[in-house]
């Protein structure tokens, strides 16, 4: 976090967790929404996305909170979107994957998408694009925006990044067998939005939510 608050505003957003996230988070200098009980990853996705077009950011970027995600790679996330105005979606591509449903989502999405890792957790986001491609999204909204910007033509970059070791939390998706099925659902709803779920609407737009405030 430290290396991020050097070049950029962190936006930490606690669900529900029931140790120090908060506190640690506002004492480094971050900006942090708490829910009273968790919603879910993708909620805790879409409320950065709102908080983003609210705040009028050029560039939002998205990283996982268990330090797997260095800050090196969120910085060549920042500077592949600086570099080239055009481009509206970053995507960090994993040097390693751990289960073998994300190998199958990996392969189906390249050949069928051209996206190698939808599934990763650090993407770069245009602001200004956001909120048109959210409203062809409801739930996994990190790898659907992804098939919104293929459909839409939006043009897409990809980075290699390095998984570091897990420092904190768990998986989203769980462990063993529960974590492969959620996966292999996931994909399920990825390859049926290039069937044509994407290009009309089937989610909520993003929307200002004043009730959620950041503390500062």
């Amino acid at each position: 976090m430290t290396e991020c608050l050097a070049i950029c505003e962190v936006l930490v957003l606690d669900d529900g967790s029931s140790d120090a996230t908060s506190l640690e988070a506002k004492n480094a200098g971050a900006s942090v929404i708490s829910n009273k009980s968790p919603r879910g990853y993708d909620k805790a996705i879409r409320t950065g996305f709102e908080y983003a077009v609210e705040h009028e950011f050029d560039i939002l970027i998205t990283a996982d909170a268990d330090g797997q995600h260095s800050g090196s790679d969120i910085q060549h996330a920042l500077d592949t979107m600086i570099s080239d105005e055009e481009t509206a979606l970053v995507v960090g591509t994993r040097d390693k994957l751990n289960r073998i449903s994300e190998h199958l989502f990996s392969g189906a999405s390249k050949r069928v998408f051209g996206v190698v890792d939808p599934l990763s957790g650090l993407k770069a986001y245009r602001v200004k694009e956001l909120r048109r491609l959210s409203e062809y999204v409801g739930t996994n909204v990190g790898t659907l925006i992804v098939a919104a910007s293929v459909k839409l033509k939006k043009k897409i970059k990809m980075i290699g990044i390095t998984v570091e070791p897990r420092t904190a939390g768990h998986s989203r998706f769980g462990h063993s067998l529960s974590g492969e099925l959620k996966i292999l659902r996931a994909l399920i709803t990825f390859l049926y939005a290039r069937l044509g779920n994407i290009g009309t609407e089937i989610g909520p737009k993003i929307s200002m939510n004043k009730k959620e405030q950041p503390d500062h």
